[in-house]
């Protein structure tokens, strides 16, 4: 049974609809698996008509005449569309998130032309032409500061975010199902995934966009005919704030690594729970923080580690601005059901634009093909991701060499890794990664974890820095729902972690 609509998000679909499209006759139906949005699907009880009646004639003619940066017009004979509503308590950059997801979205359907489908699941009877749903209309989150509490200093009153965007149809697969189809059925689905990590990586980005972060619009005027290929609606897109907070933009990768991990120290000492990490001391009774601070400050410490990973090998070629989806995995993949063809890629709220090594920290968590850092090794997964998977028998690796030739660049592994080695390799849930991985070679995705020589060393500071701070720690959602034990749990599980990686780094 689903809950009941928010008054307040009603009231805020019939303005847009009416306002901007002078829609007033459908139907609103809330989606209850999102987690960062607030996601309804609005039935139009009449396909949409290009003619508007003559009583919004006016605001009809205005949306048909400005639009907004990036988002098309509704086609004749749509009757379902999509509206998502940014949700404020999930740690994401309000100020940006919402221009960000505009501006990926165009990019990475620019990207994944070449996958565009016709697809009848659409009740509307419409051919899809691409795999990313386009955007009707948008708007960014808006604090005028209007209504100021003077306990807290926070803006009572705020315009959300949203996003009015195309409807795609199609189901979700999980994990299961996957590793339940038949060998030619599970290929051609992963191979369709991989395809879309392909197409990210291979695409040529803006000359508007060189660095790394976020992305936004940098409003223009008096456009010359050479700068149409990055710009739309009179604005282009440009590098911006990260989403994930952490400052930005960035003109290295290693430059995004130091502030991640500045940003996350920072906010452990505005949280209640982790108190600075002033509490906790080692057996020779040195307190945490003063072991981080000595790495941040040191010369051996941080920036050390930043400067070895920058000179491992062919660094800027192995970490060059990318299109990052940021949560690839299969509850934002929509397929065919009837022939397993994916249909749509969704819900871009952590896309930025990161090193190829990037999409491999925050994608693949259900498979399970996240590459973990040396401090929780998962086993042998990291090994694996690193240097090859073992072959079907379940000896030796896959191959010395990529499909393409190229030698597997070997990442830097976990010494105790192998003592958690599965017994049977053939048999147990590493199936399911290793299928995934002969997908990304077959379709020849050129970076992955086993051919970039820094990624390891990538994935301890990624991973160190998440630890110092976790993101549920400001969600009052997560918190609210957690007793004091299970706090303190968490709080010294990280503790733990963070303490691996500074003996592995000498502090």
């Amino acid at each position: 049974m689903s809950s009941p609509l928010n008054p307040e998000h009603t009231s805020l679909i019939r303005t847009i609809l009416k306002d901007k499209f002078d829609l007033e006759d459908f139907t609103v139906h809330k989606i209850e698996r999102a987690k960062n949005n607030h996601v309804y699907r609005i039935d139009l009880n009449r396909p949409f008509s290009e003619a508007a009646p003559s009583s919004g004639i006016i605001n009809h003619f205005l949306h048909h005449s400005v639009l907004k940066p990036y988002s098309s017009q509704i086609p004749v004979g749509t009757s379902k569309l999509l509206l998502r509503i940014s949700k404020r308590d999930v740690s994401l950059e309000n100020s940006v998130r919402i221009a960000n997801e505009v501006a990926f979205l165009a990019l990475a359907r620019d990207a994944l032309s070449h996958m565009a489908l016709f697809s009848t699941l659409s009740n509307d009877s419409l051919p899809y032409n691409s795999i990313i749903p386009r955007v009707y209309a948008w708007e960014q989150y808006k604090d005028d500061g209007s209504d100021l509490d003077s306990v807290s200093g926070l803006t009572t009153r705020a315009t959300p975010g949203w996003i009015l965007e195309e409807y795609m149809a199609g189901t979700n697969l999980t994990p299961k199902d996957i590793s339940g189809l038949d060998q030619e059925t599970q290929t051609l689905v992963l191979r369709q995934m991989a395809q879309v990590i392909k197409s990210l990586q291979d695409y040529t980005l803006p000359e508007t966009v060189g660095g790394y972060g976020g992305l936004g619009f940098d409003y223009v005027a008096n456009l010359q005919p050479n700068q149409q290929e990055s710009i739309s609606g009179a604005a282009r897109i440009v590098n911006t704030l990260m989403v994930i907070p952490c400052g930005g933009p960035f003109s290295t990768y290693p430059d995004l690594c130091k502030a991640m991990c500045t940003w996350q120290l920072h906010a452990s000492d505005q949280s209640a729970h982790l108190n600075r990490w002033k509490d906790y001391r080692q057996p020779n009774g040195r307190l945490l923080r003063e072991r981080l601070d000595a790495f941040f400050t040191s010369a051996t410490g941080l920036n050390h580690v930043l400067a070895k990973i920058s000179e491992s090998g062919e660094f800027e070629t192995e970490n060059r601005p990318t299109l990052i989806h940021g949560d690839f995995a299969f509850p934002n993949l929509l397929f065919d059901p009837s022939t397993y063809r994916l249909t749509a890629v969704m819900d871009f709220d952590f896309a930025h634009i990161g090193s190829p090594i990037s999409e491999w920290l925050f994608s693949f968590w259900d498979i399970p093909g996240l590459l973990p850092g040396s401090a929780e090794p998962l086993g042998r997964l990291r090994d694996w991701l690193l240097s090859g998977f073992p072959s079907e028998d379940g000896h030796g690796s896959d191959k010395a060499n990529d499909d393409d030739g190229n030698a597997s660049k070997k990442g830097t592994a976990h010494p105790e890794a192998k003592s958690n080695d599965p017994p049977n390799f053939q048999s147990n849930k590493w199936n399911l990664p290793r299928a995934w991985d002969a997908a990304l070679r077959h379709v020849g995705v050129t970076h992955r974890p086993s051919t970039i020589r820094a990624a390891g060393d990538i994935a301890d500071l990624w991973w160190f820095s998440q630890e110092l701070c976790q993101a549920y720690y400001f969600m009052e959602s997560f918190i609210q729902k957690k007793s004091s034990e299970q706090l303190e749990k968490m709080k010294e599980h990280s503790a733990t972690t963070l303490d691996k990686y500074l003996v592995q780094w000498g502090f």
